[in-house]
């Protein structure tokens, strides 16, 4: 993704990844979060065999507890609100037949310390938008418990209207014609986890499994194995008079072979270049360079929170090495580097770089 003539540069946002089977548990498309792919350099796949049931959610329906809780937490509780939590998890997914763990950084999530004396926060899974809250109990010190089953999505498979409730479930190893496969089952033991409120964050504290399953326990493919979630401190930027905007095109190779256009717009403020529109999810975020003679320096940077993926966006210079391959086939490689440089050697309004930068979603280098 290199740049071109006049402010050519180029921005990637991570493409959607909808991780479920339909047949099996009965999601849709629309349910589920482009933030599971947020980490782009950092996902770690690690695959195990996985035996699905066709039919499962209908027959394990009709064993559901009848104690089990009957609302959901669906609007914002009382008391005082932490906005836009940076959130690092390591998650469970089903990817077709497999079982994948996946590290996930700079998803966006809210938290509330609640007057009742509990606490909540929204959306408990990296790969599901639920739309509703958790909550777990003020206990010794800086503990808190999260007492479960709780109610926390719904949907509709196969014409019946299905909940799907927070365990406590444990990995387990079975056996069927084909061999051993590994599985969650409902935790009989316990059904409590724990976390640690402490300096304004939450970090789950045991090696419990924090899984979305059926009023049985039987789970649905989403479950949470780490978590943990802080306020983040970085700072967006923006020019101090955006009135003055002025707008410039950009030119730039999506691909080596394909060039496309943007509509930007720059503010020139002392020594210093702002520039927004390169991003299409956040139109509206700024970018800071620095004027350094002819060469004006652009450094990785906070956009803010990416509404669409539910993530903390990062603008990121980037340098791409292409790979040759012996059977002829090329692929690229990116690397964060330390900035990007635009070259106004001509004077004027014609800004040049053959560097790129990519969005990315997490603080990591």
């Amino acid at each position: 993704m290199s740049a071109a003539l006049l402010l050519a540069v180029s921005a990637t946002a991570q493409q959607q990844t909808t991780i479920f089977n339909t047949d099996r548990k009965g999601l849709t498309a629309s349910s589920i979060t482009a933030g599971m792919a947020a980490s782009m350099k950092k996902t770690d796949l690690r695959f195990y065999q996985h035996h699905s049931q066709e039919g499962q959610m209908t027959k394990t329906s009709r064993k559901a507890d009848a104690a089990l809780p009957t609302e959901m937490i669906t609007t914002q509780p009382a008391g005082k609100l932490y906005k836009n939590m940076y959130r690092s998890s390591s998650t469970y997914a089903v990817l077709g037949p497999y079982l994948a763990t996946v590290e996930t950084d700079g998803m966006v999530n809210d938290l509330v310390v609640g007057e009742d004396g509990n606490y909540y926060f929204n959306n408990p899974y990296s790969g599901l938008i639920t739309g509703t809250w958790i909550k777990a109990e003020k206990g010794t010190g800086y503990t808190l418990t999260m007492k479960l089953p709780q109610l926390i999505f719904n949907t509709t498979y196969k014409g019946t209207p299905t909940n799907m409730y927070a365990w406590k479930l444990k990995r387990v190893v079975k056996q069927d014609e084909d061999g051993e496969y590994e599985d969650f089952v409902k935790d009989e033991d316990s059904q409590e986890i724990k976390f640690v409120w402490r300096n304004d964050s939450l970090i789950k504290i045991d090696d419990a499994m924090l899984d979305l399953g059926l009023g049985d326990g039987s789970w649905t493919g989403f479950g949470e194995v780490s978590l943990a979630m802080a306020e983040l401190n970085d700072k967006t930027v923006a020019p101090a008079h955006p009135e003055n905007a002025e707008t410039f095109s950009m030119l730039y190779h999506e691909t080596p072979t394909q060039t496309d256009r943007k509509i930007l717009n720059l503010v020139f403020e002392d020594n210093s270049i702002y520039m927004k529109g390169f991003y299409k999810n956040m139109p509206d975020a700024w970018i800071k360079g620095t004027v350094d003679g002819a060469k004006t320096v652009f450094k990785k940077q906070y956009l803010g929170v990416d509404r669409k993926l539910l993530t903390h966006s990062y603008f990121a210079p980037i340098t791409i090495d292409s790979i040759y391959h012996d059977e002829g086939s090329a692929s690229f490689e990116r690397y964060l580097v330390d900035s990007l440089v635009f070259d106004n050697a001509t004077g004027g309004r014609r800004f040049k770089t053959d560097s790129a930068f990519v969005v990315m979603q997490d603080t990591k280098p």
